[in-house]
């Protein structure tokens, strides 16, 4: 008896996932030349992601994080980084790979920059409910262009509506949200009547 279905969904299940929601036969791998169906749908499956974590979810979010200055005092972005933004520093920017200083023109910085990043995740390190949103979602998107059905994209919508609610909510719990520390408006406040 298989257990597969005990570990997180793979990218060849995703993309087999998304084929089967056109009716096209499954693949035994993603190496190689593929079908052109099942090229697409890996392509597109790869760009849903990239656009998702874009947003910075709780499993992709590194706050606080410090970016050293290199040896010319320039500091680095990771090549991974979707979002990079300096901590308690209105006039440090991401200009390219790089922190650039808008105020005073210029790339050298001569210090380790505090950031927020976010970073994009490959496949394997996506949690499951991510990766059931994602596939879920492209094979909806991938149904329509593909086939049109208005039929099958109820029952995809459906399936879509379900997989964002179980993302949300998987999100919401991992993610720990506090009102009093996560709102801006309600930490000024308290620091306000702190300093009173």
């Amino acid at each position: 008896m298989s257990t597969d279905y005990l570990a997180p969904t793979t990218e060849l299940e995703a993309v087999n996932e998304i084929l089967a929601a056109i009716g096209e036969a499954p693949v035994g791998t993603l190496s190689g030349a593929l079908p052109v169906d099942a090229s697409t749908a890996l392509t597109r499956l790869r760009s849903r992601s990239r656009n998702l974590q874009a947003q910075g979810w709780s499993f992709n979010t590194d706050e606080g994080y410090t970016l050293p200055a290199d040896n010319d005092g320039k500091v680095a972005i990771p090549r991974n980084a979707l979002n990079v933004d300096p901590v308690d520093n209105n006039d440090l920017v991401v200009r390219g790979q790089f922190i650039y200083d808008r105020v005073n023109h210029t790339f050298v910085i001569d210090d380790d920059v505090e950031v927020d990043i976010v970073r994009f995740l490959p496949w394997e390190d996506l949690p499951q409910y991510a990766r059931a949103f994602l596939f879920v979602a492209t094979a909806r998107t991938f149904q329509d262009q593909m086939i049109g059905d208005e039929s099958l994209h109820q029952f995809t919508a459906t399936d879509e509506r379900m997989a964002w609610a179980a993302f949300m909510d998987a999100e919401a719990r991992n993610a720990d949200h506090n009102v009093i520390r996560d709102s801006w408006s309600v930490g000024r406040v308290v620091r306000r009547r702190q300093s009173l």
